[in-house]
């Protein structure tokens, strides 16, 4: 429907919080590059990280088959911010539109192929 992967979750925050707050910014951004980078090169190590912490029942096995889920892709890199934005704009969810998905993130992640 969108022509490929969306960002489904994004982390938001204010300019404000952002500015009053830079250190604490970038130790959420490097610690949420390292769990990405971390899940996207241990895979099984992610789902008994994710069993142990949430204390689910599941089998490794079925956590295991969610990560390697072929349609989910596990990035920082924003994805069809766009056409989510053009979206919400003609349904009325949001009254003004951004020209760019640059508008909706901090500077960090202007050099990300973002869309």
């Amino acid at each position: 429907m969108l022509g490929g992967p969306i960002s489904f979750n994004v982390v938001a925050a204010t300019t404000k919080f952002y500015s009053d707050n830079p250190r604490l910014y970038a130790v959420f951004m490097k610690s949420l590059t390292e769990a990405t980078e971390f899940i996207n090169r241990d895979k099984r190590a992610a789902a008994e990280i994710y069993i142990r912490m949430t204390k689910d029942k599941s089998p490794v096995e079925d956590i295991l088959k969610i990560i390697n889920d072929p349609q989910i892709e596990y990035s920082l890199v924003p994805a069809n911010i766009m056409k989510m934005v053009d979206f919400m704009y003609k349904t009325g969810a949001i009254k003004v539109k951004p020209a760019s998905w640059k508008e909706l993130f901090f500077a960090n992640m202007h050099e990300l192929p973002g869309s």
